[in-house]
């Protein structure tokens, strides 16, 4: 997949362009695909070069299917399907059961953020695609945004420019193969604490936390962080398979999610909540689930746990949604295995 973005956290709608090589096995007139709640403008299919291009005749939505009907048959062989379409940003809700995915907006620090939580059916709202664990492929991201964001996402960062007044453009590495709601990106204001190299693999880790965080950190996580990596390394005997690994704290999110690289978590899971009655501090900032306080030991837990999914869900993935339970099941006995209280786990 190649994914150009258009995004502004603070407007309600965003712009996309998505481009998948497809192999059709048989000749065909229709290709479909999942996409729920986005508005297609444009859909062209490319046999060979350009000039072999098919413009949809006909584009059809239902329960959250995208049908593209070209009008003349579709050769066996591998094509390339282009999709220009228009989405939705939706407003984070922390009591939505189940919770909410897609591309999400939260608001700290007096600044808005925009972040994806695509598991499960969520790949589907921000771009099309085929939405199945099964079909892991890699993907090639870019976004623009207002020259005052930032863009984070699974893979390194390639370039980044200004094509338009206003506007940057963050062009990312490919991805190694990843199903669809593992795909990431955050937009916003952030800083960036970098930890280090660790592991076998020397990867990079970073801490991304919204502007004004910084001071909030929770301090054993220099440590922590590094440690939990490399013990899990250590431990498979499976160097770590992606390029680098951020965890990204974002407002108005629940627990945390493990995707490859960019792993984004409730803020209070990275960043401490002091006592508020003078007034001061972070919760100046947050409100609501966002304040909930977060013990060490359960921060300690979420973040051994999502660094465990990078092996267990990530490099290797259940072929389909009933089976994902298999992923949380092995992160559980995994991250108390990292921090060495797996014996509550064990018969």
């Amino acid at each position: 997949y190649v994914l150009d973005l258009a995004v502004t956290p603070t407007a309600d709608e965003f712009a996309g362009t998505m481009t998948v090589h497809v192999r059709v096995a048989a000749p065909q007139t229709t290709l479909t695909l999942d996409a729920e709640d986005l508005t297609v403008t444009a859909a062209t299919l490319f046999v060979g070069d350009e000039s072999a291009a098919m413009r949809a005749t006909a584009i059809g939505h239902d329960k959250g299917r995208l049908s593209l009907d070209f009008g003349r048959t579709i050769p066996i062989g591998v094509v390339a399907v282009r999709v220009e379409y228009k989405g939705h940003i939706r407003e984070s809700d922390l009591t939505a059961d189940p919770k909410d995915t897609g591309l999400l907006r939260g608001t700290a620090y007096g600044n808005t953020f925009a972040y994806t939580m695509l598991e499960p059916l969520g790949a589907r709202r921000v771009f099309p695609c085929f939405d199945e664990p099964r079909f892991k492929t890699s993907w090639q991201l870019t976004v623009r945004v207002p020259e005052t964001e930032q863009v984070y996402a699974n893979a390194p960062l390639v370039s980044t420019r200004t094509e338009t007044p206003g506007t940057r453009t963050f062009r990312f590495e490919k991805t190694a193969p990843i199903p669809s709601y593992l795909v990431a990106f955050a937009v916003g204001r952030f800083t960036v604490v970098d930890l280090g190299a660790a592991g076998v693999s020397r990867t990079a880790l970073r801490l991304i936390v919204p502007e004004g965080g910084r001071a909030f950190l929770r301090p054993s996580l220099a440590d922590l962080v590094p440690r939990l990596f490399t013990s899990a390394e250590v431990y498979l005997g499976t160097r770590y398979p992606f390029g680098k690994l951020d965890f990204v704290a974002v407002p108005g999110f629940r627990a945390a999610m493990e995707n490859p690289g960019h792993i984004t978590c409730t803020l209070l899971v990275l960043l401490e909540l002091p006592d508020s009655s003078s007034g001061h501090g972070i919760s100046r900032f947050l409100s609501g689930e966002d304040l909930r306080k977060i013990e060490n030991d359960e921060a300690e837990l979420t973040i051994a746990h999502e660094i465990a999914h990078q092996w267990f869900g990530n490099l290797v993935t259940p072929a389909t949604w009933n089976d994902l339970w298999l992923n949380e099941s092995f992160a559980v006995w995994f991250s108390h295995e990292l921090l060495g209280d797996s014996q509550e786990y064990m018969p």
